[in-house]
């Protein structure tokens, strides 16, 4: 077996690479769509090469390291791109590799089927948002074709989210099947403070960033309307586009005091960051679609009562699981919702997450990745 890693130049693809070359050491290329004179995040390694997947020869490189393999050879596309897709299809197509596999993020799949008009991630419009200019362009050219190209050659989908790939496989033909797996390194361990106390710390944390799909407007009227007087909202507004982000400051600033609200503005350490996350009592999500889990399952872990959108696969699948979490539409219409979940709630939620991430279960994940 060998296994060509498709990924983007980001900084957990570092964890990646160990915990794959810790279950299938030396048979792992990890290839990252950047030169090495700009790489930020990667590092180098014997097994690490840096080449933007649109190199004219880029075909001819990675054919070099494959021309001599005579065992099964993978290729795993870590977050589907056009550039990506095209790549993984053309080494298919010249029989170097046996599978495709697709870790799955979110974004990759649910913004092709927003603009296909097959999922609706938006409440509100936002002037400056370009960017959506550009997809309807880049659809009416028949740019996202590769989704559909990729997926009739895909053969593993792979993702902790059973019902993403029920999505994938009612809006797209494609015969692969599904393969548990998440990023290892994502997993935080979560803080006592919050999970011991009792209502010492009512603060709510609205999303996780300014992306368009977090719908802020959309939550902040409501907690406005509910009245939540004696908490303070926490925004983090370090990450997403700028249009977005002055809307958000301009509405909050409409509907509460000043001391009210916390906006999260700069990049924080992340053990900074966590330490304000970890007096959030509450959470509220406003994505119509699975996004931000990671902060999820660490918001589960700590003790912080989470609110989703009824559309949110998220809801249904935490809830299934048993968790004890609660839906924006349904359960957050009053401000008596936001009463702390008692010690025992907080015990089966952390109990279930941590349950599905341990030791075993990553053992089990990563060695059942890769067999047919």
């Amino acid at each position: 077996m060998f296994n060509i890693h498709l990924v983007r130049d980001e900084k957990f693809i570092n964890s990646s690479f160990e915990i794959f070359e810790r279950f299938y050491p030396n048979k792992n290329l990890f290839v990252v769509d950047t030169n090495e004179t700009d790489k930020k995040y990667v590092n180098q390694r014997d097994n690490v090469i840096f080449l933007p997947f649109s190199q004219l020869d880029w075909l001819k490189i990675i054919g070099k390291y494959l021309i001599d393999k005579t065992c099964n050879v993978n290729v795993i596309v870590h977050y589907l791109t056009e550039n990506s897709a095209i790549r993984a299809l053309e080494l298919k197509k010249k029989g170097f590799v046996n599978n495709l596999y697709w870790i799955f993020y979110g974004a990759d799949l649910y913004n092709y089927l927003e603009i296909k008009g097959k999922y609706h991630l938006y409440d509100y419009n936002v002037k400056g948002r370009d960017c959506f200019i550009h997809k309807y362009v880049k659809l009416l050219l028949g740019r996202y074709n590769y989704v559909d190209a990729f997926c009739s050659q895909l053969n593993y989908f792979c993702f902790w989210n059973y019902y993403d790939y029920e999505i994938l496989c009612d809006n797209i033909k494609t015969n692969a099947k599904f393969k548990l797996f998440y990023y290892v390194n994502t997993l935080k361990k979560p803080n006592d403070k919050l999970f011991d106390s009792g209502s010492d710390f009512s603060n709510i944390l609205v999303n996780n960033s300014a992306s368009y799909t977090g719908n802020h407007l959309t939550v902040l009227n409501k907690l406005s309307k509910l009245g939540v007087n004696n908490s303070r909202i926490i925004l983090p507004l370090s990450y997403g586009p700028s249009p977005h982000i002055t809307l958000i400051e301009k509405e909050i600033e409409k509907l509460f005091l000043k001391e009210d609200y916390f906006l999260l503005k700069e990049y924080l350490p992340i053990n900074t960051y966590y330490d304000i996350v970890n007096t959030c009592q509450y959470a509220v999500m406003g994505h119509r679609r699975q996004e931000a889990g990671g902060n999820i399952g660490y918001l589960l872990r700590s003790g912080s009562k989470v609110f989703l959108r009824e559309d949110n696969n998220l809801l249904r699948y935490y809830k299934d699981l048993g968790c004890f979490v609660y839906s924006f539409e349904k359960d957050l219409i009053s401000s008596d919702a936001l009463f702390p979940l008692n010690i025992d709630q907080k015990k089966v939620n952390r109990d279930i997450i941590e349950g599905m991430v341990s030791s075993q279960k990553i053992e089990d994940m990563m060695t059942n990745l890769l067999k047919d």
